[in-house]
Formats: structure tokens, sequence, C-alpha cells
């Protein structure tokens, strides 16, 4: 079983945000963002967040999401792309 904010996470991450997305709209860091989903993912063996994106959907957390993202999700500003 999943812990609320990991649920949050994951489905973030399923909709195509970015860490940086993922840390404005949960008001964290994005190390903890990187850091959560680290530890979601190591106990599943994944190795990148595709993988665990991949599992979300299947599992219909994506639909899940409509009830428990907010609405302006998709009026996150972009991270600024890194040098």
């Amino acid at each position: 079983m999943t812990r609320p904010r990991d649920r949050r996470v994951i489905q973030a991450l399923s909709l195509g945000l970015t860490n940086a997305q993922i840390a404005s709209l949960l008001l964290v860091s994005e190390g903890t963002v990187k850091a959560q989903l680290a530890k979601i993912m190591e106990p599943l063996g994944f190795s990148n967040r595709v993988q665990l994106a991949v599992l979300a959907v299947q599992a219909g957390l994506l639909e899940e999401s409509r009830t428990t993202m907010p609405l302006d999700v998709g009026r996150l500003h972009h991270a600024a792309p890194r040098a």
C-alpha cells in the first residue's frame, strides 16, 4: 500500500510533470521529490521514472488523480531548462 504523499508524487509524475513542477505542487523541494521517487522506485527494482509512470498508468492511478490532483495542475509554469 502506498502512502498518500507517494501516491500524489506518482500521479504527478504520470501526468508528465517535472520534478520541479511536482515540488511546486506539493510545496516541497525538488531534492525531496527526487529522494521520494528514488525511495519508491528502489524496492520495485526500477531504474527510471518512465517505468514508474507506466506501472502507475497500468494500475489506474491516473484515473484516481482526477479526483485528488488540483484542477490547476496544467497551469504550473514550466521549469526553466538547465544549462
